[in-house]
C-alpha cells in the first residue's frame, strides 16, 4: 500500500483522512464490489505484477514473444483485471511464471483464479509436453483463446468471416 494519501485518492473517499490515520489503519475487511477506491488499488497491484514479469524478463528467466523481426518483445499485457503472459514453453519459464504469481498473491492478498486461467501453446509443441507444462501452473490447456471481452482473441487473414458475428449483432440492435 502507498504510505501517503494523494489528493486524488481523497477526492474519491466519502470522508478524507490524514497520513497519520492511514499509517496506523489496519483494514478489517476487503473492498466491496463497486467501491470507488477499487480501481486505484487494482492499478497499484497490476503495476507490481507488471514489474515482477519485466524483472524476470530482464534477468533472462522468461522471454516474451516478438511481434515482428525488428519489433519489441511482449512478455505481458494487462487489461482491466485480466493479465496475458507470453513466454517460451519451457519448464523453467513455467516455474518462473508460477513463482511470480505466488509472489504476487502473497504481496497483494489477491488470488489468481486457476479455474478461470488457461494456457495455449503453439501447435508445434507435443501434446504431452503441453499437459506437463500446464500442470506446473495448475491451469488447463486450451487449443486457442477463442474470445476475449466478446471479441475474437486471434484474427487471421479472414477478417470478414471472423467479425461477421459482431457485425450481425450490431445490425440487430439498429
Amino acid at each position: 500500500m502507498p504510505t501517503r494519501v494523494s489528493d486524488e485518492m481523497n477526492e474519491t473517499l466519502t470522508q478524507p483522512f490524514s497520513v497519520e490515520e492511514f499509517d496506523y489503519s489496519h483494514p478489517k475487511r476487503g473492498l466491496y464490489q463497486g467501491d470507488p477506491l477499487s480501481p486505484y488499488l487494482f492499478l497499484f497491484y497490476a503495476e507490481a505484477l507488471s514489474y515482477l514479469i519485466a524483472k524476470a524478463e530482464l534477468q533472462g528467466e522468461v522471454r516474451g514473444i516478438a511481434i515482428s523481426r525488428q519489433g519489441p518483445r511482449v512478455s505481458h499485457l494487462l487489461f482491466a483485471d485480466d493479465t496475458l503472459i507470453f513466454c517460451q514453453a519451457t519448464e523453467g519459464a513455467m516455474r518462473c511464471v508460477g513463482r511470480i504469481l505466488k509472489d504476487f498473491e502473497a504481496a497483494s492478498g489477491l488470488m489468481v483464479n486457476l479455474e478461470k486461467s488457461e494456457v495455449a501453446f503453439s501447435r508445434n509443441l507435443l501434446e504431452d509436453l503441453q499437459v506437463d507444462l500446464a500442470r506446473i501452473l495448475g491451469v488447463r490447456v486450451v487449443e486457442k483463446h477463442v474470445k476475449y471481452l466478446g471479441l475474437p482473441a486471434l484474427v487471421g487473414r479472414s477478417k470478414k468471416e471472423i467479425f461477421q458475428s459482431l457485425k450481425d449483432k450490431i445490425w440487430k440492435r439498429l
